[in-house]
């Protein structure tokens, strides 16, 4: 799943998802995803949350990459549930591996990669993003 993020103070969404096929949604058989942005001074901090619900056919586990638009010249570190992640030296690299971020500067990007259990939170935490775009 592509996230399209444009940090920005504080910003959220909740993905919704069900079967795609049956009326079961009805029944509550449904899923809840809750995304979460903030700017606090010149980091960003980007939430998935952990799946709330439950329906037939709910992935275990997803695969997510961040388009982070916002210039990042600045930026020293990306983590992952506290964990520093891997920086890669080019887009290409990033799309062959599981995991990982790129920082292109020349389109103003990050680029972060990651595979999760879908009922485990994450938090990535971008250090030294520039205040202004």
């Amino acid at each position: 799943m592509t996230l399209d993020i444009y940090p920005s103070r504080k910003s959220s969404y909740t993905l919704y998802e069900d079967d795609g096929r049956s009326k079961d949604y009805q029944q509550g058989k449904f899923t809840r995803t809750q995304f979460a942005c903030a700017l606090i001074g010149a980091d960003a901090i980007i939430d998935v949350g952990a799946v709330q619900g439950d329906y037939a056919g709910k992935l275990a586990g997803r695969n997510y990459l961040l388009k982070v638009n916002r210039k990042a010249e600045l930026l020293t570190r990306v983590s992952r549930n506290g964990a520093p992640m891997t920086k890669l030296d080019s887009k290409a690299v990033l799309d062959s591996a599981t995991q990982g971020w790129f920082n292109d500067t020349a389109s103003a990007t990050v680029w972060i990669k990651f595979q999760t259990a879908t009922d485990v939170p994450v938090k990535i935490v971008l250090n030294g993003m520039t205040t202004s775009q």
